[in-house]
């Protein structure tokens, strides 16, 4: 294949991911700095010389086709390693650069990293982040993340880990939902409170509470059940039960006293907060960078 060629199917992998990433040829024309017209192209192009079709046009969207799903897969990896290797080899000139693909807890990234991005984006301005917030397990090295945290009691992998340390919890309710009966003691007075509860998007499974290195489950009484994390808080908050919160979801309103902690003498821990990478990306420059910063965000949680 000739320079040109080479040449065409790099702005063509980019033009395709650029689509798909924005939504349309004219929006990633606006990100790529070219016009719908040479996005669309270049993705035509792109199909010819591959003898496939990747995407499929409407007159409101473009959507991928099942070769499309596969190919972007592999072209996200192909074109983030290329960013990983013009990041190295600019940071032996000066400061890191390039993207990085993080995966959050939802209402732990909420909390605890998106109202410190300022700080990280004064200090490297050259790196883009690109930030998912979920409460399902994506797969890192298939979905293209450099990075992510994960909660609780990490399985196998082949994903480098480091503890960031414990995942705390704290019980509580509203002043309103207490004033009308008499606060819980302990696990036995459970069964009598409604307690809202979380599901886990991931398995569908209901979360057990955690008091003194012990779970429990049917011990709870029955009440409303959430799978985001942030409503649980919110149904706290307006006095329809107890919740098990993590402790930075619950701190504010505690703070300023829309929820009070009950059974405080009891420690609620559910396993460790973690940061994990693939080995790939765990010497690239800007993900060092960024690793550092999230241990930031979580050291005192």
């Amino acid at each position: 294949m000739s320079s040109i060629a080479h040449l065409e199917s790099l702005s063509g992998l980019s033009a395709f991911v650029a689509t798909v990433d924005a939504g349309g040829f004219a929006a990633a024309g606006r990100r790529l700095g070219m016009s719908a017209s040479a996005i669309g192209k270049a993705v035509g192009r792109m199909e010819d010389r591959l003898g496939i079709r990747l995407l499929i046009r409407t007159t409101r969207r473009v959507s991928m086709t099942f070769e499309g799903e596969q190919f972007y897969a592999r072209a996200t990896r192909l074109l983030d390693d290329l960013r990983d290797m013009e990041g190295e080899l600019a940071s032996q000139r000066g400061a890191p650069k390039g993207r990085v693909r993080i995966s959050l807890p939802a209402t732990l990234g909420r909390m605890l990293v998106v109202p410190r991005l300022g700080s990280f984006a004064q200090a490297f301005p050259e790196i883009e982040l690109d930030i998912g917030l979920d409460d399902r397990k994506v797969d890192l090295i298939e979905g293209g993340y450099d990075l992510a945290i994960r909660t609780g009691h990490l399985e196998d992998s082949a994903l480098l880990a480091r503890s960031l340390g414990s995942h705390r919890f704290v019980l509580c309710a509203s002043p309103a939902y207490l004033s009308a009966r008499v606060a819980p003691q302990g696990v036995a007075d459970l069964a009598t409170h409604t307690c809202i509860r979380f599901r886990y998007p991931s398995t569908g499974l209901l979360e057990k509470w955690s008091f003194d290195g012990a779970e429990f489950d049917k011990e709870l009484g029955q009440g409303p059940v959430l799978n985001d994390g942030e409503a649980v808080a919110v149904a706290a908050i307006a006095g329809l039960g107890l919740a098990q919160l993590p402790v930075y979801a619950a701190a504010t309103a505690l703070a300023d006293r829309r929820l009070q902690q009950v059974m405080s003498a009891a420690r609620c821990i559910r396993g460790e907060l973690w940061l994990v990478r693939p080995a790939s990306r765990a010497e690239v420059p800007r993900a060092k960078a960024v690793s550092a910063f999230l241990e930031e965000c979580l050291r005192n949680e």
